[in-house]
């Protein structure tokens, strides 16, 4: 092998990694995207009060489910969306930190579209959630 085809396949190698690590970051783009807060209204903070029916801790997010009487006394079913369990596990929550019966007041910014669904922790905020009296951090 010659002295210039040594360096023409070295000279390549850059290129081809810069060329797989584009593609790489091109194929993640529309696993990232999910992560919007567009559907909610971010202007409105409404509180809610009821009887946790289920928490998931898992990714992408964790979800608290709840169990909210309407001013006519007829339960609606909320899903309250927060961030992933890394990011929520800095803050100082973990998997027990809410329980199926606890009694639960929590803020979250409200679903534009209506639906009993709500964003109340992103990477960056966790709203108030006070658990059978007791806070939950927030920060």
């Amino acid at each position: 092998m010659s002295t210039v085809q040594k360096r023409n396949r070295t000279n390549a190698t850059p290129a081809r990694l810069a060329a797989a690590a584009f593609a790489l970051f091109v194929a993640a783009s529309p696993a990232l995207a999910h992560h919007g807060t567009s559907r909610y209204d971010l202007d409105k903070t409404i509180t809610l009060s009821g009887t946790v029916t289920g928490f998931d801790w898992g990714n992408p997010h964790c979800l608290v489910h709840l169990d909210v009487k309407d001013e006519k006394g007829e339960v609606q079913h909320w899903t309250l969306e927060l961030a992933s369990p890394f990011t929520m596990s800095h803050v100082g929550w973990s998997k027990d930190s809410l329980r199926e019966g606890d009694m639960l007041v929590a803020d979250t910014h409200p679903a534009r579209n209506g639906v009993t669904l709500g964003i109340s922790a992103t990477s960056r905020n966790v709203m108030k959630f006070v658990v059978n009296g007791k806070p939950l951090a927030t920060q």
